[in-house]
């Protein structure tokens, strides 16, 4: 057991293009204006010993606005003077007063729609022209129109980072179009350093308020590179590959701040140590025991030796606690949550241990068969898996410290595991908890199960007494079946419509299928469970995309019924959105861009393009003037 209070040392190294650190609030992503548009889009600088960034004020700008364009910069910039332009919705110049300091312009929005800004900088330092593009949505007040998120993922071949905007579309306008600028970013050259010098780690940098991140694996040299988003902040996790140091959260940290410090002092943690015991006190060996406290794990502590004892480092503060015992054991998985009362005090050594409350273990001799009733076949290779839906208390964390119990907390016990079946259809004998089980059962293939059948889900699988010997069989899959049309009442047809289901229960999850000529679908599920559908009508068709949540396959054929007539689904009006993504104003093929709600970060995404050769795009989003 280790004492001493041990120290992380992260030297980080200046480098890379210019320093952003002033821009933070200036010009946030996602913040620089409704659609910049600015920090992510508006740059077009070629001077790459500097950066600069066009912002607007109000973020969504109203028609009869008066809209305030700025230009902010940081690196070795020396900017002399500064040449505006600006157009209109119609393509027309837009009429724009300069402000002294000249950097900065108004204008007065008198129309919706989008106006596109272009300030040409003459740097002194480079010698050359600088130009900075971007540009803003001004909205009718009493008019339809949606924010969205535009998320840009570069090629990975590109070392470019992935970053977004929020643009703003009008309703009921036939396209909208827009040149988005990427954002190289700058170069962050780091070096972990810990007490004995350099060490391997896993490290993840998390644009702070966004689900956006870099990520890299650090050899044992210590060194890496990465390209960062230049305006921007960061939370920094920091998991080491060895015992020591433990893993670190910095929270906040300005790519300023990461490349002007020379070190970052960590507390490398406290030791835990402790036992797995079974029911009956015995040790358990290979399990493995891990604490979180927050988004920060400690390391992996795994029970071996003759006693069960397992060591592990963890950071001080209120822990979450999992203890994964071997499959072999029969023995469940714990999971205690974080409001439990586990927590880890800095310099203070802690001792657990756990036990098993006694409880029941059967042994399994389960069949997998398949056919119609009286002729049913065993199934070769089908995946198997049991995941506990109840099980009793399976024990009691005991925490002591110096010898004293400091608190007892009841755990729940989680349990799945997979298997596959053999030659005749039988599982290899299975060492279960006794409890209520739900078992999924997956075909693996044409060739090894009677056509037509396919995934089973038993929701209710009770396992109880020394031994259980049961054959669960395969059946005839369910049907969802539905029609789509467009807002006319004609039908969506053949190729135009992809239509995915997708279960909560992690199977079946991208069942996909066609319309035919009357825009009919049907496709094949699991009876018995919840799915969401998510129609996706080909960009080319100006429809939007159509998802409906909560389909519960309850009979053979279950209608997804809308609408339309007779029951029709009608996929709402879109628009499309045609754009160029460029970055130091070269076009950037490969980029995935995806459309969210803007504020609502992960799913539903509603509309998605990948660029071009020459960096073009098109998608359709819903069209903000029509109900979906």
């Amino acid at each position: 057991m280790m004492h001493s209070k041990r120290k992380t040392r992260l030297t980080v190294l200046a480098g890379g293009v210019g320093l952003i650190a002033a821009l933070t609030a200036a010009c946030s992503m996602g913040g620089c204006g409704s659609t910049m548009d600015a920090g992510t889009n508006g740059n077009e600088n070629t001077n790459t010993s500097c950066s600069y960034y066009l912002s607007t004020s109000p973020l969504t700008p109203q028609e009869g606005d008066l809209v305030t364009l700025d230009i902010s910069y940081a690196g070795a910039c020396s900017p002399s003077t500064y040449d505006w332009s600006a157009t209109d919705p119609d393509g027309d110049l837009a009429t724009l007063n300069v402000r002294n300091p000249p950097r900065t312009a108004e204008l007065l929005a008198d129309k919706p729609g989008y106006y596109g800004v272009r300030v040409t900088i003459f740097d002194s330092i480079s010698d050359n022209d600088v130009f900075v593009t971007g540009g803003f949505t001004v909205v009718d007040p009493l008019g339809e129109h949606r924010s969205y998120l535009l998320r840009f993922t570069p090629p990975a071949s590109s070392e470019v980072p992935r970053q977004q905007e929020v643009i703003t579309i009008i309703g009921n306008t036939p396209m909208t179009e827009q040149v988005f600028s990427l954002e190289a970013g700058s170069v962050l050259s780091n070096q972990l350093d810990g007490p004995s010098g350099p060490f391997g780690a896993y490290l993840r940098l998390i644009q702070s308020g966004f689900p956006l991140y870099r990520e890299v694996h650090v050899d044992t040299s210590g060194a890496f590179s990465l390209q960062m988003l230049a305006n921007a902040t960061y939370d920094v996790v920091v998991i080491p590959d060895e015992d020591t140091p433990a893993p670190v959260l910095l929270s906040g940290q300005s790519l300023f701040n990461l490349q002007e410090a020379t070190a970052f002092d960590f507390d490398a943690g406290t030791w835990v140590a402790g036992y797995v015991l079974d029911a009956s006190s015995l040790p358990v060996t290979g399990a493995q025991v891990g604490l979180r406290s927050g988004v920060l794990p400690s390391g992996i502590g795994t029970a071996d030796g003759f006693d069960g004892r397992f060591t592990l480092l963890a950071r001080p503060g209120d822990q979450a606690m999992e203890l994964a015992p071997p499959e072999s054991t029969g023995l469940p998985r714990v999971l205690i949550p974080q409001t439990s009362t586990l927590e880890v005090i800095d310099q203070t050594d802690l001792e657990l241990s756990f036990a098993y409350a006694p409880m029941e273990v059967t042994s399994l001799d389960l069949r997998v068969m398949a056919g119609p009733v009286g002729s049913e076949q065993p199934v070769v290779n089908a995946r198997v898996t049991f995941e506990a839906t109840h099980l009793p208390e399976v024990g009691t964390l005991t925490v002591t410290r110096d010898g004293s119990e400091v608190a007892a907390v009841d755990a729940d016990g989680a349990f799945r595991v997979t298997a596959t079946t053999g030659a005749d259809g039988r599982l290899d004998p299975l060492l279960i908890p006794a409890g209520t089980y739900r078992i999924i059962l997956e075909s693996p293939g044409p060739e090894d199960v009677p056509a037509g059948y396919g995934t089973t889900v038993v929701e209710s699988f009770v396992v109880a007494g020394a031994t259980l010997s049961q054959d669960v069989s395969l059946v005839p899959p369910w049907m969802i079946e539905g029609q789509i049309v467009d807002g006319s009442d004609l039908p969506v047809v053949l190729a135009g419509v992809r239509v995915v289901a997708m279960t909560t229960l992690g199977v079946g999850s991208a069942v996909e299928t066609t319309t035919d000529a009357d825009g009919r679908f049907d496709m094949m599920v699991v009876g018995g469970a919840t799915y969401s559908i998510l129609v996706m009508p080909d960009p080319g068709s100006g429809l939007g995309r159509l998802r409906i949540s909560d389909v519960f396959a309850s009979q053979a054929v279950t209608t997804v019924a809308g609408d339309g007539p007779d029951g029709a689904l009608v996929l709402p009006a879109g628009l499309l959105l045609a754009g160029q993504v460029t970055l130091q104003s070269t076009p950037v093929p490969g980029v995935l861009i995806q459309a969210i709600p803007s504020g609502v970060y992960g799913e539903p995404v509603l509309g998605e393009a990948v660029t071009g050769a020459g960096g073009i795009f098109e998608m359709v989003l819903p069209d903000p003037g029509v109900s979906e």
